[in-house]
């Protein structure tokens, strides 16, 4: 048995495939399931999002055959519906996909729902696993609540998730991960799980130039994603590869802060904070190594396009 085995939570936006891709490229043989969640688009439309990423790299040179599961199809937190079509498109990826129709969906993908995969999986690797969380955690704490035991005996989760001390992306003090659903960050912070929590505050210190990922030809989907991304500018941070590359790579400039949710209240539900009083801990990567970062990034997303 490997040393880690790996499951990935997303919610199928931009960054969130040119976070898969990097991890086909490093990773594949440990990826054990990609599942889904409700985030930037519906948990089926993201689904679909990855399967079309799949078929797209399977028409180059590599042949990735990996089971994707749609999981939960509404937050914890009640009317948490704010989706990110304004940075991601209606379809999750710039416009270039498409919506899923169910139909489509049925014929397609793993019937199995995504928080019985993700618990079946813990039992299965305990402490061997790492989840690495791209969206809101609502399956992983779903999943928690149905076998509070094999949870947590897993290795760690790696979260993009939250802010401390940047401006919040979903109500102008929380991040979009969290700010979605800050229940299910709740119950995954006082589950004992160890939790590592990739920030805003660390991905704006990464940006990317629209440009590193050109290549002149009409099949190339991630320029034309990140060019929608980006919108009048071409700097661009790529948050959810960050995720991967830490439980990859992993990372010695981290600290270990107790930290607190607000989970009520209209401008700052979902903001996370130092609470010295608090009983909850979390590993906060506060620097990491940029340029080796950009340049797996790039070598990855090149590496896929399809000529």
């Amino acid at each position: 048995m490997s040393d880690e085995y790996f499951l990935i939570d997303t919610d199928g936006g931009i960054d969130d495939l040119f976070a898969l891709t990097y991890a086909f490229y490093e990773r594949i043989k440990d990826i054990k399931a990609i599942t889904t969640t409700s985030g930037n688009v519906s948990s089926l439309q993201a689904a679909y999002n990855i399967g079309y990423l799949i078929q797209y790299i399977n028409k180059s040179k590599e042949k990735i055959s990996i089971p994707v599961y749609s999981g939960a199809h509404n937050s914890i937190t009640p009317f948490s519906s704010k989706r990110a079509f304004e940075i991601h498109g209606s379809d999750g990826f710039g416009n270039i996909i498409g919506k899923c129709k169910n139909a489509e969906f049925a014929a397609t993908f793993e019937e199995e729902n995504a928080v019985t995969v993700i618990a079946k999986n813990a039992k299965y690797y305990s402490n061997n696993l790492t989840i690495i969380t791209l969206g809101p955690l609502t399956n992983i704490a779903i999943a928690y609540l149905l076998d509070p035991e094999s949870l947590r005996n897993i290795k760690r989760i790696v979260a993009m998730g939250g802010v401390l001390y940047a401006k919040g992306n979903y109500n102008g003090f929380a991040e979009f991960n969290i700010g979605y659903d800050p229940a299910a960050f709740y119950i995954i912070l006082k589950s004992g799980i160890p939790l590592e929590l990739i920030t805003l505050d660390i991905t704006k210190k990464c940006p990317f130039n629209s440009e590193d990922f050109f290549y002149d030809n009409s099949t190339n989907i991630f320029y034309k994603a990140v060019k929608f991304y980006s919108k009048k500018s071409n700097t661009v941070y790529l948050h959810d590869p960050l995720a991967v590359y830490v439980a990859f790579e992993g990372n010695n400039c981290v600290k270990k802060l107790n930290i607190n949710i607000e989970l009520t209240g209209e401008y700052t539900k979902g903001c996370i904070f130092e609470d010295i009083f608090s009983n909850y801990s979390v590993l906060y990567h506060y620097e990491v190594p940029y340029n080796n970062f950009k340049e797996k990034i790039i070598k990855s997303i090149r590496h896929f396009i399809v000529c």
